[in-house]
């Protein structure tokens, strides 16, 4: 099946212009360094086709790896952070366990005040 140059496929198969997806790729990379690098790996995954083909769009893949390794940084250090507290407890982080734990903290004292 040949396909039309100026189009890109995304993962449901479906034709995209050029350059409404190497829009929509910039803007879910955007989203990622906002504070939300779920949209990274929303945008690997929507854009995997192009990111797998030989001779694909390079600003698409470029953005798709790129968001690949900020997503898999960002869980990496999630996935450290919930070990770290979860397994040192105490042991690692001292004095500042009691406050950043919030399983002792009474809500109803708090929304009652």
């Amino acid at each position: 099946m040949r396909r039309n140059v100026d189009r890109v496929v995304d993962i449901d198969g479906e034709e995209l212009e050029r350059t409404e997806a190497r829009e929509l790729s910039k803007k879910l990379c955007c989203i990622g360094f906002l504070g939300m690098p779920l949209m990274w790996l929303v945008n690997a995954w929507y854009f995997w086709p192009e990111l797998r083909r030989r001779g694909g769009d390079s600003f698409i893949k470029k953005n798709a790896c790129g968001s690949i390794i900020g997503c898999s940084i960002i869980f990496g250090l999630l996935l450290v952070w919930m070990l770290v507290y979860d397994i040192g407890k105490e042991k690692v982080l001292g004095r500042y366990y009691d406050k950043l734990d919030v399983s002792g903290v009474n809500l109803d004292n708090q929304l009652a005040g």
